[in-house]
């Protein structure tokens, strides 16, 4: 029985861990990927200034 309880928290904990991450990269890949637009779209409006 203490086998089972130990295994469920390393299991939830390792659940947890992994949400995280995966939460963590996910948000990392969603603002990379809003300032890349960001900055397209800056080019885009004004050329002017890449030439420079």
């Amino acid at each position: 029985m203490i086998d089972f309880i130990i295994a469920a928290v390393l299991y939830l904990a390792l659940m947890f861990v992994l949400f995280f991450c995966l939460s963590f990269v996910t948000i990392g890949i969603t603002y990379a990927a809003t300032s890349f637009v960001r900055r397209c779209l800056g080019r885009f409006r004004s050329p002017d200034l890449v030439l420079k």
